[in-house]
């Protein structure tokens, strides 16, 4: 019998930080019962100790306030783009990785001028 669910990370961790926090066993103890890396034990016992237990089950903080690609810095890479610059220069000069140039690029936010002709 189980006290969770194997899908639910939430309350694994939270269940991990709480005993060591209690002092009910050790992070060395409770990572090799159940095959992990104490640290990761550790570091769920100390957001238990710092932030409570309720910070297990809050949405991050973070969620939903992705970067958001302002009209300046998507006029600015589409003009380096029109220059021939690449993904990486793009995301270097406008401070933002090349992954959001290439999911900008293929949302169509920014265009890469064909210079076939």
């Amino acid at each position: 019998m189980s006290c969770h669910d194997k899908t639910d990370i939430k309350t694994y961790r939270y269940l991990c930080g709480s005993l060591v926090s209690n002092v009910l066993c050790s992070a060395t103890e409770l990572a090799r019962a159940l095959g992990v890396r104490a640290r990761n034990i550790q570091r769920y016992a100390q957001r238990y100790a710092t932030e409570g237990g309720e910070s297990f089950f809050a949405p991050h903080s973070r969620k939903g306030t992705a970067f958001r690609f302002t009209a300046e810095l998507q006029e600015k890479a589409n003009e380096l783009l029109a220059q021939g610059a690449s993904n990486y220069r793009v995301a270097k000069e406008g401070g933002v990785s090349e992954g959001t140039v290439r999911y900008h690029l293929k949302k169509g936010t920014l265009i890469r001028p064909d210079f076939k002709n």
